[in-house]
């Protein structure tokens, strides 16, 4: 039987920094101990025995009716002595609670986010810390007042679990990582040259949690500055490198922590910039900017305003917006100032701000050896042979809801492999047909070239008889121009005529106009004289009329009166 205490690691299959944090415990096994992980998922668990990388599928109904099964006797012969919780989901605690009535074992707790506040810390609708919600943490309230000891890897989330949890005395163990890493001569490889350009970093997988939105922001406020973001890392649009943004954002993909170092050299990175998100646990990304010697700036939130606020830094206040920490960005990367300039000479205090793996193992194995684990020599011996858990998941892989999935899956496998080797061949058939395409098209090609070579000889005297052509076509075109000149002369002297016509032609009818309005005076005037005749002959009928009417004596005496004044 094993004499090793055994750490069973609890931990949801959600990998990022909690399944980095618990391989690194993994890796070198604390002196004495020996770890388990056990992933619990939504229908199977997955029991992983890290030294030997060996992975058992576990129906997740499997640990309610322990018994003494073959899973519980090879529990048992590993020396299962402490479990440790990373996380507080329903389905972790649900396990952690059978295998305490299996069996009353110590557990700690590591608090590793905010998923603490409530079950949905990390939805969309947070853009600052959640809100706690009330029946959540009295939800998980036991779980964590009944742990051997409660950790959190930095004052932040400790603080606000006393501040939830009220009486509740979490223990710092800050995440550490392993110093030193790689120096800048780790060959990289780069999307893009940015040499001569203004370049700040951006570590990790960026989502709506990490500030992807913000971080936009800020480079829309940079546009036109000449400015280059470089996210070491992806994002949810863009898991491989290349440029997400044109000439401002450029992804450079998935990397090895031991690469940072050499690639914010590469980048000509100045600084590392932590956009405002969700306030950070601890963040690793900031222990290797450190590491690598390089300051980062980050928002007044969470541990890493916390972290930077002791040196290493720019601390943003948490109110900013995009505009003016577009601003900060610009003016800290145009004066090269001497906080910049500087990295290199203090990196040595920037490297005793980073906690170390070892600091941290060290710290562990104190709290685990609270649990009455002595400190032993790790040997060689193998974990108890598996055997007795793989005949015990045997005869439960049939009845695993997964199985007719597991099937499908075989099943398309298959169909894929004879698609793919249909495809071989239909790339053997396409490849002799494109060579023998190859060949005809140099068949005509050459054919092609003596034809061209032929009319390059029959096209000569062609060309001679174009050229008398042109120089006939040109005397031609200057025979034109003459007379098209003489056409304007002549045009113009018509225009000339037009012009004298048609002043004469004023003249006539102002002439005639005035001929006209004599010729109405003249009539107006005869009109007047035969008005004046026509009342002289009523007058002189009226006087005749008198006259006749006289005595003829009378008249005899007046006609020879008038006749003597007619003559005097």
């Amino acid at each position: 039987m094993n004499t090793r205490a055994t750490v069973l690691h609890l931990t949801g299959a959600t990998g990022g920094g909690i399944d980095r944090h618990i391989r690194d415990l993994c890796r070198d096994p604390i002196a004495g101990h020996q770890s388990l992980i056990l992933h619990c998922g939504q229908v199977i668990h997955v029991l992983e025995v890290p030294g030997q990388r060996r992975f058992f599928p576990i129906r997740a109904g499997a640990f309610a009716t322990l018994d003494d099964s073959g899973l519980t006797a090879w529990l048992t012969r590993t020396g299962l002595a402490v479990i440790h919780l990373h996380a507080l989901g329903r389905r972790e605690r649900g396990v952690l609670q059978h295998l305490r009535q299996w069996r009353s074992l110590p557990y700690f707790v590591t608090v590793h986010d905010l998923g603490y506040l409530r079950e949905d810390a990390f939805s969309a609708r947070w853009s600052d810390a959640p809100e706690a919600e009330p029946a959540w943490t009295a939800e998980i309230d036991e779980t964590l007042r009944q742990a051997r000891a409660v950790i959190a890897p930095s004052r932040f989330i400790a603080t606000g679990l006393t501040q939830t949890f009220q009486g509740l005395e979490p223990v710092v163990v800050h995440n550490g990582i392993d110093l030193p890493i790689h120096d800048r001569a780790t060959p990289v490889r780069l999307r893009a040259d940015l040499r001569g350009q203004r370049v700040f970093a951006v570590l990790g997988a960026l989502g709506k949690h990490k500030g992807s939105s913000f971080l936009r922001a800020v480079l829309d406020a940079l546009q036109g500055r000449g400015i280059v973001c470089v996210l070491i890392g992806y994002t949810e649009e863009r898991i491989v490198g290349g440029w997400e943004i044109p000439h401002r954002l450029l992804v450079h993909g998935v990397y090895q922590p031991e690469e940072v170092p050499a690639l914010l050299h590469a980048y000509g990175a100045q600084l590392a910039y932590f956009p405002k998100a969700l306030p950070e646990s601890f963040s690793y990304a900031l222990s290797e900017v450190w590491a690598a010697g390089v300051l980062a700036m980050v928002h007044d939130s969470g541990a890493l305003g916390e972290r930077v606020r002791e040196g290493g830094g720019w601390v943003i206040p948490e109110k900013h917006d995009p505009g003016q920490v577009a601003a900060i960005i610009d003016s800290q990367l145009r004066s090269n100032s001497d906080a910049i300039a500087g990295v290199v000479e203090s990196r040595a205090e920037i490297l005793a701000r980073v906690p170390t793996r070892g600091d941290m193992m060290q710290e562990l194995d104190a709290l685990y050896r609270r649990c009455g684990i002595a400190q032993g020599a790790y040997d060689d011996a193998a974990l108890p042979e598996p055997a007795l858990l793989e005949s015990a998941l045997a005869q439960n892989l049939d009845g695993f809801e997964f199985r007719k999935e597991l099937l499908r899956l075989a099943n398309d496998l298959e169909a894929a492999e004879a698609r793919y080797q249909t495809l071989r061949e239909e790339q053997a058939q396409w490849s002799a047909q494109e060579r023998a395409a190859i060949a005809e098209l140099r068949t005509w090609n050459e054919r092609l070239a003596s034809d061209l070579a032929t009319i390059r000889v029959s096209s000569r005297g062609e060309i001679t008889a174009l050229a008398a052509a042109k120089t006939g076509a040109d005397a031609y075109a200057r025979r034109l121009e003459e007379e098209l000149s003489a056409s304007r002369q002549w045009s113009e002297k018509l225009q000339a005529d037009c012009d004298l016509l048609r002043a004469e032609c004023e003249r006539n009818q102002a002439m005639r106009a005035a001929l006209s309005s004599e010729v109405d005076r003249l009539v107006h005037s005869i009109e007047e004289q035969q008005a004046s005749t026509r009342e002289r002959q009523a007058m002189l009928e009226v006087y005749a009329n008198s006259f006749l009417r006289l005595p003829r004596w009378l008249r005899k005496v007046l006609l020879r009166r008038e006749g003597r004044r007619a003559e005097s």
